[in-house]
């Protein structure tokens, strides 16, 4: 385990290393700068999630056994996730 996290780390460092040297080009200091490519990552990875979940759900139709609680469920946690991350109204111009 402590080997496939060192990997995984070492993987995200340098994946994200292009990002954060032009967020610091751009004079943002070095923990924001790395800290923003972190939520973006995060972000990204959260919005796939939003748009693959659905999609694998309708195409998978109503599960064997009836229980469709759970396709149900992730509806309206997906709607509530992207309710939770549109900005409000007073960030608006």
């Amino acid at each position: 385990n402590v080997l496939a996290s060192v990997f995984l780390g070492l993987l995200l460092a340098t994946a994200l290393r292009p990002l954060v040297s032009r967020l610091r080009a751009w004079r943002a200091p070095g923990f924001a700068a790395a800290s923003a490519a972190i939520l973006l990552l995060i972000g990204a990875v959260v919005g796939a999630v939003m748009v693959v979940v659905p999609l694998v759900a309708r195409q998978a139709g109503a599960p064997p056994g009836g229980s469709t609680k759970l396709l149900q469920r992730s509806a309206r946690l997906a709607a509530r996730l992207r309710h939770a991350t549109v900005a409000p109204a007073w960030l608006a111009p």
